[in-house]
């Protein structure tokens, strides 16, 4: 979603990490890298991963009274890959065991998975599934509280600068898509996704978004197309009155120089429609709405993509 279009962009502040050294462990039988052959088309790929780092302020305290420590961070995990011309698959399990040297009461526990499955061949119609779970705990600038007493909520986000205890939440995103040609030139592609933050401390408020968007293209080219976009969001937190409501709409261009190579780019209006239960006030927004993107498949195992 475009959050950052009406200021709602997160911001880490008051920190600096060095990783000193990390270790990739890899699996045999089979070359590194290649992981273990379970079928035709199924590798597995456990692995673990190793850092040590150092932090000058893993506390995220004001200017004058920071904290520094080294850190452990041990994740071992499991990759399952299925690689095929009709059914794709992709599933990854991770843990992450953080220790610190001196500040011992910061030590934390967390894991998540995800899994992915493409049904359907990839220049033809085909449908997207992806699910991912994560039990996490850090600081969020964001956090907003209620009064146990009076019911209220706070009139301001805490400010991450104000409390040194973690946050501890579970964080779900689900979502299914559906693309391919409606002619010879035009394609279509339509996805909706969940996504809920929910925080294990019953005081704190929770929040989730139901994200719908499709994306009508028509080739003009051989490798450029002309692209509508349309975006609409739903958000439901527990400090709005009532649900909050994102809508979008863009224009743009797509090229694609190579199979290897893609640009797109868009650009319209976006608004924003929602009540603050706080402060009884409107925070109704219009803004101009743009998206850019660059892919670019390097090598067999190696994709970039900027946005």
């Amino acid at each position: 979603m475009k959050r950052s279009e009406f200021g709602m962009k997160r911001s880490i502040g008051y920190g600096a990490g060095v990783v000193l050294f990390a270790v990739v462990a890899g699996s045999a039988p089979g070359k590194p890298g290649e992981g273990i052959q379970a079928g035709d088309d199924v590798v597995v790929r456990p692995f673990v991963d190793a850092a040590i780092s150092y932090d000058s302020n893993p506390l995220l305290r004001s200017e004058g009274q920071e904290v520094d420590d080294f850190f452990l961070d041990v994740s071992p995990g499991l990759n399952v890959t299925r690689t095929g011309e009709f059914l794709r698959l992709e599933g990854l399990f991770r843990g992450r065991f953080r220790r610190f040297e001196e500040l011992t009461s910061e030590d934390e526990d967390a894991w998540s998975e995800e899994l992915r499955l493409g049904l359907g061949r990839r220049e033809d119609w085909n449908l997207r599934f992806h699910e991912r779970f994560a039990r996490a705990s850090d600081y969020d600038p964001y956090v907003r509280t209620m009064d146990a007493a009076t019911g209220d909520t706070e009139t301001a986000p805490l400010g991450v600068m104000d409390r040194s205890e973690r946050v501890d939440q579970n964080i779900l995103d689900c979502g299914v898509g559906l693309g391919g040609p409606l002619s010879d030139k035009m394609s279509l592609d339509a996805a909706y996704g969940y996504g809920n933050i929910d925080y294990r401390n019953k005081d704190l408020l929770d929040s989730s978004e139901h994200n719908t968007s499709a994306k009508l293209a028509r080739k003009v080219t051989d490798k450029s197309s002309a692209i509508l976009v349309g975006d609409y969001i739903r958000m439901d937190n527990d400090s709005l009155a009532n649900p909050a409501n994102y809508y979008a709409a863009r224009a743009g261009w797509r090229w694609q120089g190579t199979f290897k190579s893609r640009i797109e780019g868009s650009a319209g209006y976006a608004a924003l429609r929602a009540d603050d239960s706080d402060v009884g006030d409107t925070l109704d927004e219009d803004a101009f709405s743009y998206d850019v993107t660059w892919y670019w498949q390097a090598w067999p195992k190696l994709s970039i993509n900027l946005g």
